[in-house]
């Protein structure tokens, strides 16, 4: 497994099992390691599995070499799960689509 495939695993892990795309889509057939069946809001379903998401992560890497795989939380995974399957983020979490409330 090359270093690219295990990023995508946790990458995956943290959308679905740790909840990161859980503001968007349903996940069904999540097999625990490599693929799964993404549903919208309105019903389109998309698969995701290592090889559409590793992409994602395989341009992100390039961009941060120093990249440590220990980092990846939910809303990182979020970003790279609706890039590999949007080519942009098209969802927000509420919390990162307002800005900071100035007093």
């Amino acid at each position: 497994m090359t270093s690219t495939d295990a990023v995508t695993q946790r990458v995956l892990l943290e959308a679905i099992e740790g909840g990161g795309i859980a503001h968007w889509a349903r996940v069904e057939d999540w097999d625990g390691e490599r693929s799964a069946t993404v549903v919208e809001p309105g019903g389109v379903r998309h698969r995701l599995d290592l090889e559409h998401a590793g992409a994602a992560v395989a341009e992100f890497l390039s961009r941060n070499p120093e990249f440590d795989p220990l980092d990846v939380d939910g809303d990182l995974a979020d970003e790279i799960v609706q890039l590999s399957l949007f080519g942009s983020v098209v969802y927000l979490e509420r919390h990162r689509a307002e800005p900071p409330s100035e007093k």
